[in-house]
Formats: C-alpha cells, sequence, structure tokens
C-alpha cells in the first residue's frame, strides 16, 4: 500500500497519527506528493486521486481512499475497531465532532490563501475569521465531553486543527482564549503519536505574515 504524503498536511497529519496509534505505518510506503492550490496537481497523484489532493490511500487491491474521514474508517476497520466506539450514537458524536474540526482546519488553510491575495477580501477573511472564533468557542464549551488524552477521531482531527493554528498564525492567543482547550491540548500533546508527527513547513516563505491574522483574545469579528 502507499500513501501520499506530505510533511506539512493537517490532513495527512491525522492519518499518521491513526496509523501510528495503530501499529499499520509499518506497512504503507510514503510517497512525497506535493500539491498547491494554484497549480495543477502532478501526475503521480492525478493518477492515482483526480481530486489532485491529498492524502490518497492506495490499496492492495488497486481501491483509492482519499479524504482523511474515509482513510481513517479504514484504518478502524484495518485494526479491529481501535478508532471508533462500538455504540452507534456515541461514533456519531465522534464524527461530527471530526467534521466540524475538519472544516475549521479547511476555513484556516482559506485564510491563510486569501490573505496572500493582491487584494484580499474583508469579507472573506471576516466569515473565516468568525467560523474559527466561534469553532473553537464551541469546543471549549464542550471539552469535558472530549476524548481525554486518548486517540479518537475527534481527538486526531482537534488536536491537527489546533497545531495548524499554531503554524499558520502564531500569535493568534487561542491558549489564553479558551483554557479548557489549552490544558487538554497539552495532554494530547504528550501521546507519541501527537510527538511524532509534529508538522514541518518546509514551504517557502509567504510573502506576507499571517502569525498576526487572528486573535481569539480580541472582540470576535462582526457577526461571530
Amino acid at each position: 500500500m502507499k500513501l501520499h504524503w506530505s510533511p506539512r498536511s493537517p490532513f495527512v497529519r491525522k492519518v499518521m497519527i491513526a496509523l501510528k496509534a495503530t501499529g499499520l505505518e509499518d506497512g504503507i510506503e510514503l510517497c512525497r506528493t506535493v500539491v498547491s492550490s494554484v497549480s495543477r496537481s502532478p501526475e503521480a497523484i492525478l493518477a492515482d486521486n483526480p481530486a489532485g489532493k491529498i492524502p490518497a490511500l492506495v490499496l492492495d487491491n488497486g481501491l483509492v481512499l482519499q479524504d482523511s474521514r474515509v482513510i481513517l474508517s479504514w484504518i478502524d476497520h484495518a485494526s479491529g475497531g481501535r478508532l471508533d466506539p462500538a455504540d452507534p450514537m456515541e461514533r456519531l458524536g465522534q464524527m461530527a465532532d471530526e467534521a466540524l474540526a475538519d472544516e475549521l482546519t479547511g476555513a484556516a488553510l482559506l485564510l491563510r490563501i486569501e490573505y496572500q491575495r493582491d487584494e484580499p477580501s474583508e469579507g472573506m477573511i471576516d466569515n473565516l475569521s468568525t467560523k474559527l472564533h466561534r469553532g473553537l468557542a464551541r469546543f471549549e464549551a464542550r471539552v469535558a465531553q472530549l476524548p481525554q488524552a486518548k486517540i479518537a477521531r475527534s481527538s486526531i482531527a482537534l488536536i491537527c486543527l489546533l497545531g495548524q493554528i499554531d503554524l499558520r498564525f502564531s500569535q493568534s492567543r487561542w491558549r489564553e482564549a479558551f483554557p479548557g482547550l489549552r490544558a487538554w491540548a497539552e495532554a494530547m500533546e504528550q501521546l507519541p503519536e501527537v510527538m511524532a508527527t509534529r508538522i514541518v513547513d518546509d514551504a517557502p516563505p509567504q510573502r506576507r505574515d499571517t502569525s498576526a491574522l487572528l486573535d481569539f483574545t480580541a472582540d470576535p469579528p462582526v457577526g461571530a
């Protein structure tokens, strides 16, 4: 099997955490694949995944799994159910939290891309910033219900979201704004699977610094 992979993708990181936690990593070849939102994807990924996105996992039978949520479902199956709880409603709750964290991660990536444009849209920046403020506030309010220092769908997705915010918006002060999430993340960050998959940013510097674009201790954007 092979996994189209990059050291700076938060969605790839989700898959890598799950693979390490379930002991399935050794059976998968990692194929470094560079993709961009502003240029054509390389043929290597297009041949396996016409959507041109990573992560994409090619199974031994030729089936290609794209989207981190689909791949995590395969990991749960291949590991004998080590990610998803057996109870259907509990599993649905995990999937809902994973989906929210993934959507917020996507918003963070889009916010960075928008800010690099010649004329960034203030409306777009406000919209994406509002989603991130509201989303982290939702997780803060429900932090006691999250898996505590445990690898699960929701905890994997949320720790990858927070890691992306640290990487791209290092002055966001989310730890000050959301002390419950801070304590939760500090415990998660001690897990070996999380420590071993820290994002490595090997991309060229962006022309505009996004480190101070978000400040979660300030008043939320209009509409938040």
